[in-house]
């Protein structure tokens, strides 16, 4: 996977051989991504202890949108919103249990982008923020009331994209791809320049 990796940043090296550039000083950007296999969805019927008898849950996300504004023509700085559930219900036939169990994550936060090609089409970057956390779990059904009501944990701190690469169709539509400490690993998606 890093052979992998490496070889992508120094083919995208390469092909930095424009003038014009994805982002210039003054161009703002949107990013509306979704996160590649959410890993919240594997963690809830771990703690549930996995009940052959559970019937599959529901996942939405994780999803995030990120606005930048282009202070320089290689550093951006913007905000992002992410947010994904989770919702398994689980059944136990052998200990009468009949209950779901829902998760629910936010996240919000200010980041700083730093570009590194000069290119029309490509953009390679990599990025900290400030970001706040917000995350919640509940239970419903009749046997919920043997666990706690909820419990909600709330907490700031510094994150890293990794990396990010950015593809632009047009001169306004791209999609783009970020390996990132946040909801989900990966995330995919479209972004727009403006």
């Amino acid at each position: 996977m890093k052979k992998v990796l490496y070889t992508t940043i120094a083919i995208l090296g390469f092909v930095n051989l424009s003038l014009a550039q994805v982002v210039s000083e003054g161009s703002s950007h949107v990013y509306l991504g979704i996160g590649v296999r959410n890993p919240w969805y594997s963690t809830l019927p771990f703690l549930s202890y996995a009940y052959p008898e559970s019937p599959t849950g529901t996942t939405f996300g994780p999803i995030s949108i990120k606005y930048e504004y282009a202070i320089k023509d290689k550093i951006t700085i913007g905000g992002t919103y992410g947010y994904s559930s989770v919702s398994v219900p689980i059944v136990n036939l052998g200990l009468k249990m009949n209950y779901k169990m829902n998760l629910s994550i936010m996240q919000i936060g200010a980041i700083a982008y730093y570009h590194y090609l000069k290119n029309d089409k490509s953009d390679l970057y990599s990025g900290v923020g400030l970001l706040y956390t917000s995350v919640s779990l509940n239970y419903e059904g009749e046997d919920a009331s043997d666990f706690p009501p909820a419990y909600s944990l709330k907490e700031e701190g510094l994150f890293c994209d990794l990396i990010g690469y950015r593809y632009m169709f047009t001169d306004n539509i791209g999609a783009y791809a970020t390996i990132n400490y946040g909801l989900a690993p990966l995330t995919i998606g479209l972004s727009g320049k403006f």
